[in-house]
């Protein structure tokens, strides 16, 4: 499966069905009209899930439900200052990353386009992220790139309706694709 176009947009506010509203979109890589992003490794998804077993009338029933997630992005040559936007840090007048740990983390939307391992693209959102502290691990130079792995904790986005979301996953052709870079976040009333 392929994974490219990762982007992040700031969490705004809510509109009027509980989806959030967001500010501008920014990659990892500022990426120039003739370069090629070619920093993303790869984006994995973990849920964390609740388990409950019901027994009555002498038959068991167990009921999962996802209640979180995380998603752990791993990129090569992410810029400071698309780092200090996701860790809501500002570089100071140096252009330095001054990283402080009781800052207030910012909610972003995740967006990343992919394909399944038949070809079918899709375009992915997830609508309520977190960054984590980061752990670097500095090298001496040598041939191989090191990658930076950036964790992800996302909750679940409670719509006005009481229906609780986590991601929409938009297939190519279909009403909600993203031609070029995003604008806006996929809500399911953007189908209609």
């Amino acid at each position: 499966m392929s994974f490219r176009r990762l982007r992040f947009a700031e969490i705004t506010g809510t509109d009027e069905s509980g989806y959030p509203e967001v500010g501008e979109w920014f990659a990892l890589l500022t990426v120039g009209a003739e370069a090629a992003e070619i920093n993303n490794i790869s984006c994995q998804l973990e849920d964390t899930l609740s388990t409950k077993t019901l027994q009555a009338d002498d038959q068991t029933e167990v009921v999962t439900k996802t209640t979180a997630y995380t998603l752990t992005v791993t990129a090569y040559g992410v810029d400071a200052e698309a780092l200090s936007k996701l860790m809501g840090v500002e570089l100071d007048g140096n252009g330095n990353f001054i990283d402080k740990p009781d800052a207030v983390r910012p909610h972003f939307v995740v967006f990343y386009q992919g394909a399944n391992e038949k070809g079918k693209a899709f375009q992915k959102y997830f609508y309520d992220v977190v960054c984590q502290p980061i752990n670097d691990t500095d090298t001496t130079d040598g041939d191989t790139a090191e990658s930076l792995t950036i964790t992800l904790n996302g909750q679940l986005v409670t719509l006005k309706d009481g229906t609780r979301v986590k991601s929409a996953t938009i297939y190519e052709g279909n009403t909600g694709w993203a031609t070029g870079e995003p604008t806006t976040v996929y809500t399911e009333a953007a189908k209609a």
